[in-house]
């Protein structure tokens, strides 16, 4: 006869819950697939990237995500993204 011991670690991982357009959680996952990784995985990748204390996170060329988010807003209207908001957040 054979005892076999089994250990089991419970670890709290808090959830966060994010509204998100259906077309990016489409594409996110895709990403996230064709990468080996989860959704969830690059969330917290990216939020730890950008919750470091300044000066001590790492380098925009060395997060592919923000390197292709710099930028993106240059040529935005902020008078146009405000009344947006306020139309979204009514």
């Amino acid at each position: 006869m054979r005892t076999y011991t089994f250990s089991c670690y419970h670890t709290y991982v808090p959830k966060l819950t994010l509204n998100i357009d259906e077309t990016v959680v489409k594409q996110a996952k895709q990403y996230a697939h064709q990468r080996d990784t989860s959704v969830s995985r690059l969330v917290e990748d990216f939020l730890a990237v950008i919750s470091k204390p300044a000066g001590k996170a790492a380098a925009v060329d060395d997060t592919p995500v923000l390197h292709s988010l710099q930028g993106l807003l240059r040529k935005a209207d902020r008078k146009v993204y405000r009344e947006h908001l306020v139309k979204k957040y009514r």
